[in-house]
């Protein structure tokens, strides 16, 4: 079986904003042209006339990738949906991590399993509670899951940025989500940070005082501007206060450790381009390893939808696929 891989370089122009004129002069949508045919120069070609059992899309594992695999879904949408539906377009699933199991490599191309395998490690050592109660193994997994990114977008994108003290940007959130008033605000600063204070000026609040790192912090609107990603994952969970081990600990701090938990064996790719030549081969490209998701006119819907917070222009799109029906793509 003849093989053909075929290098994007960025990302190709989206096929529904832009005219057919204008795609066609994309030199990476000609390129993408010519490789699908016996006969690219004809203007009768025919579906039946591309050269390739299976059109296989292999980008990152990230966002970046999940935007790139739409765009190359757009074109095939548009221009072939045919080959959409005759099963011919999929979807190679790009490892996250890989596990080192001797001299073996366990791919991980699922968030879900990563999480689960960590959650292993973790639970050894360390029991939440919530209400007095342990949280189940289901609980757990939903609690490691939907905060994935919160010690990043916490610590990395803003408290570092400020130069605060995460946990006390993290207690000030919740104060400013939960709207309690200066009184209370007060009172439970105190118990969370013995030599802390905070002063309420013309309704801005200003933290001061010593917590275990960086001590001063203005919740001004920018600041709350800047954290909308945060207080979002905050308000996605029952609670940010829990019990580790016997010990009072915030959900920064149960991350923390929860990311710490992960064993010495996992590497995370950020890429594919970040793999060495054996590795991409076993884990994307050998047809004994990889896993692929076969594409459905179905799929197009909601894998647009899943990027719609990465541009500007959707509803044109959006409105488009929503219109289509199987039977209306035939040719």
């Amino acid at each position: 079986m003849k093989k053909l891989i075929f290098p994007i370089r960025g990302k190709i122009i989206s096929a529904f904003d832009h005219s057919s004129k204008d795609f066609w002069n994309n030199e990476e949508a000609q390129g993408i042209q010519q490789i699908l045919f016996r006969h690219p120069y004809r203007k009768d070609q025919t579906i039946d006339e591309v050269r390739w059992e299976k059109i296989i899309f292999m980008a990152d594992g990230d966002v970046d990738g999940s935007h790139i695999s739409s765009l190359l879904l757009r074109f095939f949408v548009r221009y072939y949906p045919r080959l959409i539906e005759d099963g011919r377009v999929y979807k190679a699933l790009a490892p996250l991590y890989g596990v080192e199991q001797g001299k073996q490599i366990h791919y991980i191309t699922d968030q879900l399993e990563y999480v689960k395998y960590v959650e292993k490690s973790f639970l050894k050592n360390n029991v939440i509670e919530y209400n007095h109660k342990s949280l189940s193994t289901k609980d757990l997994t939903a609690l490691f899951m939907k905060n994935e990114d919160y010690v990043y977008e916490l610590k990395t994108q803003v408290a570092d940025t400020y130069g605060v003290d995460p946990k006390l940007l993290e207690f000030a959130l919740y104060c400013y989500i939960n709207k309690f008033k200066f009184d209370k605000v007060q009172k439970l600063l105190k118990k969370q940070f013995r030599f802390s204070t905070v002063e309420n000026r013309k309704g801005t609040l200003i933290y001061g005082g010593s917590t275990t790192q960086r001590n001063f912090l203005i919740m001004n609107d920018q600041m709350i501007v800047d954290c909308q990603k945060i207080i979002q994952i905050m308000k996605n969970n029952i609670s940010i206060y829990y019990t580790l081990n016997g010990n009072n600990v915030s959900l920064y701090d149960i991350m923390v450790a929860f990311e710490a938990s992960s064993p010495s064996n996992i590497k995370r790719y950020k890429g594919l381009g970040e793999m060495d030549p054996s590795q991409l081969s076993e884990s994307t490209m050998d047809i004994n390893n990889r896993t692929l998701i076969r594409y459905t006119l179905e799929d197009a819907k909601e894998e647009i939808e899943t990027i719609r917070k990465f541009e500007s222009n959707r509803s044109k799109l959006l409105d488009f696929v929503g219109t289509v029906k199987r039977s209306d793509l035939a040719d």
